[in-house]
């Protein structure tokens, strides 16, 4: 006869009163997180109701029916959240809450609401990097969308409701309607003309994981529904997490340690998505016409036609770093541009690679050069600031042009080929350019001029840097946003250098000796300071024109 186990009374109120407590916690967090979401006016009830059948009883709240139950079904509490799509790519736990998640996150990460809307992108160009996240998805909800403002440069909703007329009827906006259905539709978010695209990588950015279809583009990738699957799990991804403009082959062509992947395109893609994008790899080719937005360019706007025959009012000061000798031959025959103009002229040299004959090679090329030589501190910004420690009155130009040997060592041979020259072409790529730029700097308003292929507004690891450089050169509040050129050769203002040097003189930048390749990618004074140039440019109410 089997005994029966009996429960002391004390074991049940131990029981009861733990459940109780469970619960009146789980009530009082509950109620924080229903004020915080009201608060960021981030759930929208019909959007959230319309989810479930016609019939289905939400007991009076939707609200806090998505706080008990929903949010663990990965229903959307906003047609510009993507809540499925946020958990997977920020690596949330299934019993953490999302929405809740992007509300409490600042500034400094701007974690995008789904995969189509770049938080910091839309703030850089549109609003304010004052704003919260969740204040910036309001905005462009509310107003921005229906100005055209693009919420990434992976979507343009003018270009989307001219080619689909029929979405200006979907209540909850353009960028919602593709998100949650125009994407899985086939239906374009940008106008491709000019723009490289993979036909692999748009169709398997199409695909609705729900209910997957395998097209011509992915038949030759692809033996099953199965394995399309499987692959997506394999690289804990969504679709959407593919850029639109992913080019695989580039991807390995760009990235001197990717080889492997040069004929493997979902080796490439899964790459990117496990590893790349983390690591910020270069992914797709640079193109002009990608860059739209023109807030600080008044490049259209200037009358071209006769400046060859200007003759410019100003004496610029030439300051060239250099690091890697074989390049100088590179450089001098762009230097040969300015040739007939009047300038002077300071060369850097570091003296690991320092000779006598190269030292000599430089004086008969460029007699009137000042040659000097520094330690291999601070990269180019090092050795601009050496120069600059040799010029008594910095003003006493009108402007600088910035030139420096660039070899970019963590990236393949053809992608630094490519940046460097990009940099020189826009600066000194011929003399019409040479005439051009010295016409803008003569006007006192212009700051800085550089290629737009290489503009950029990321901080990566120089944020803890950035911002003490920020409070040293006194940048206020409204000019604290990045937005510079990426690989320091322009023309700038002598203004922004004097400000910038007599500041930031004493700072003390890392050595670049017996240094690993990850010491010299990112992180050092050197990276901050070349990001800090657009700030002062900013401070000082001067304009950046990029070209």
């Amino acid at each position: 006869m089997k005994s029966v186990m009996k429960t002391s009374p004390l074991k049940n109120l131990k029981d009861k009163l733990s459940d109780f407590v469970q619960t009146a916690i789980l009530s009082r967090s509950l109620s924080k997180q229903e004020k915080l979401i009201r608060e960021s006016a981030l759930f929208n009830a019909e959007w959230y109701t319309s989810q479930f059948p016609a019939s289905f009883d939400f007991n009076g709240d939707p609200l806090e029916h998505f706080l008990r139950k929903g949010v663990f079904e990965d229903k959307s509490p906003h047609p510009l959240f993507d809540l499925r799509w946020y958990r997977n790519f920020y690596r949330l736990k299934k019993n953490s809450n999302p929405l809740i998640h992007f509300i409490r996150t600042t500034k400094r990460s701007y974690n995008k609401p789904n995969a189509f809307f770049d938080i910091g992108w839309y703030a850089e160009n549109y609003v304010s990097t004052d704003l919260k996240p969740f204040e910036i998805v309001h905005y462009y909800y509310s107003k921005g969308e229906k100005n055209n403002e693009h919420p990434s440069e992976n979507f343009d909703p003018g270009f989307y409701l001219r080619s689909y007329p029929d979405v200006q009827d979907f209540k909850y906006g353009l960028l919602a309607h593709y998100v949650h259905f125009g994407r899985v539709d086939k239906k374009l978010p940008f106008d491709p003309k000019g723009k490289q695209l993979d036909p692999l990588c748009v169709s398997l950015q199409q695909v609705n994981l729900d209910d997957p279809r395998i097209d011509g583009s992915l038949e030759n990738y692809f033996n099953s529904i199965g394995e399309l699957k499987s692959f997506f799990a394999s690289c804990s991804s969504f679709p959407e997490d593919i850029p639109s403009r992913f080019l695989p082959a580039n991807y390995a062509r760009y990235n001197s340690d990717l080889g492997v992947f040069k004929n493997d395109p979902l080796g490439a893609i899964r790459h990117f998505l496990v590893h790349g994008f983390k690591e910020g790899r270069v992914y797709r080719d640079f193109d002009a016409e990608e860059y739209t937005n023109d807030f600080y360019s008044r490049w259209r706007d200037i009358d071209k036609t006769g400046l060859l025959h200007h003759r410019p009012t100003i004496k610029p000061c030439v300051l060239v770093h250099i690091f890697y000798p074989e390049l100088y031959h590179e450089i001098k025959r762009y230097l040969e541009n300015l040739s007939g103009l009047s300038y002077d002229i300071y060369f850097n040299l570091v003296e690991n690679g320092w000779t006598l004959e190269f030292h000599k090679l430089i004086q008969s090329d460029f007699p009137g050069a000042r040659i000097v030589v520094s330690k291999n501190v601070g990269r180019d910004i090092g050795g601009f600031f050496n120069l600059l420690s040799y010029i008594r009155n910095i003003q006493s130009y009108t402007a600088f042009l910035l030139i420096h040997s660039k070899k970019s060592p963590h990236i393949s041979e053809t992608l630094s080929t490519k940046w460097r020259k990009d940099l020189l072409e826009s600066t000194i790529g011929s003399r019409q350019i040479v005439l051009q730029n010295m016409y803008l700097m003569e006007d006192p308003s212009t700051g800085l001029i550089g290629t737009t292929l290489w503009r950029h507004r990321s901080v990566d690891k120089n944020y803890e840097k950035y911002r003490h450089m920020l409070k040293l050169l006194e940048i206020s509040e409204e000019n604290s946003h990045c937005d510079y050129l990426s690989g320091t050769m322009m023309w700038v203002n002598s203004k922004i250098l004097d400000y910038l040097y007599s500041k930031c003189k004493k700072i003390e930048f890392e050595d670049g000796n017996d240094r690993s390749l990850e010491f010299h990618m990112d992180g050092q004074f050197a990276h901050t300071v070349e990001r800090i140039f657009g700030n002062i440019c900013q401070q000082l109410s001067l304009k950046m024109i990029f070209r």
